[in-house]
C-alpha cells in the first residue's frame, strides 16, 4: 500500500496497493471494472504496471486504487464518505481460536459475525474534523446500521438502479466475492442522500468471455 506525499498523485491517485496479478485473477479484475463503468456504478482505477525497486526489475503487477477522495472524483460524484463493514473481530476471533482449536472447527465463512462487525469510515482525521464531512458519515453509517436492522427497507438506504445493477454483475460475471458483506465498500452520495455500492475484488476465478462495446 502506498500513499503518495504532498500534492502529488500517480495516475491521478493519492492512494494506491500494487500485488501480484494472480490476486485478483490477472484480467478478470479488469473487465469487471470496465463493466462496473460502462453502468455509472462506482469503481476503482486498476491496471498492470511494470515495477522497479531500489533499480531492480520485479516483473509486472497490479495496481489498484484505494479508498479516497479521489476515486470518488475520479467517479464523477460529488465528495462524500466512504463506509464499510469492519471485519476485524472476525479475524481477531479466528486467530485467538487457532491457539485451541483445530482448523476444521473454526468458522471461517464470516457470516456469524456480520450481525456484530462495527461500520468504518474511510475518512482521515482531517476530513473527519470537516463537520459536514463528519455529519454525512453520521447520516451513511446510520443509514447502513438500520437496514442491518430491518428497521427500513434496503430501497429506502440506498439507490436502487445502481445497487441492482452491481449485484446482477457480480453474479453474471461470477465475481459474488464482491457481494459479501465484508468486501462492500458503500460511498454516502450527499446530492441523493443515498448510499451507493463501490466494486472492487470480484475474484473472478473463471475466464470471462465479455464484449464490451
Amino acid at each position: 500500500r502506498f500513499k503518495v506525499n504532498g500534492d502529488d498523485t500517480l495516475y491521478g491517485m493519492k492512494s494506491f496497493s500494487i500485488q501480484r496479478a494472480i490476486t485478483r485473477n490477472f484480467a478478470n479484475e479488469i473487465i469487471y471494472q470496465l463493466a462496473l463503468k460502462r453502468e455509472d456504478i462506482l469503481n476503482v482505477r486498476y491496471k498492470f504496471v511494470d515495477v522497479y525497486i531500489n533499480g531492480k526489475h520485479k516483473g509486472i503487477y497490479a495496481l489498484e486504487e484505494s479508498f479516497a477522495k479521489q476515486l470518488i472524483e475520479y467517479n464523477n460524484r460529488r465528495e462524500g464518505p466512504i463506509i464499510r463493514f469492519d471485519e476485524g473481530i472476525w479475524y481477531e476471533d479466528i486467530y485467538n481460536k487457532r491457539n485451541y482449536l483445530p482448523s476444521e472447527l473454526i468458522v471461517t465463512s464470516g457470516e456469524d459475525y456480520y450481525p456484530i462487525s462495527g461500520v468504518d469510515s474511510y475518512l482521515t482525521k482531517n476530513e473527519l474534523a470537516d463537520p459536514v464531512l463528519f455529519a454525512q458519515f453520521e447520516n451513511a453509517k446510520n443509514l447502513l446500521e438500520l437496514v442491518r436492522l430491518g428497521k427500513i427497507k434496503t430501497r429506502e438506504a440506498f439507490d436502487v438502479e445502481k445497487t441492482a445493477k452491481y449485484f446482477a454483475l457480480n453474479s453474471i460475471l461470477g465475481g459474488e466475492h464482491a457481494s459479501r458483506w465484508y468486501n462492500i465498500r458503500i460511498y454516502y452520495n450527499p446530492i441523493t442522500s443515498k448510499l451507493e455500492p463501490i466494486g472492487f475484488d470480484a475474484s473472478i476465478t473463471d475466464s470471462v468471455d465479455l464484449l464490451l462495446k
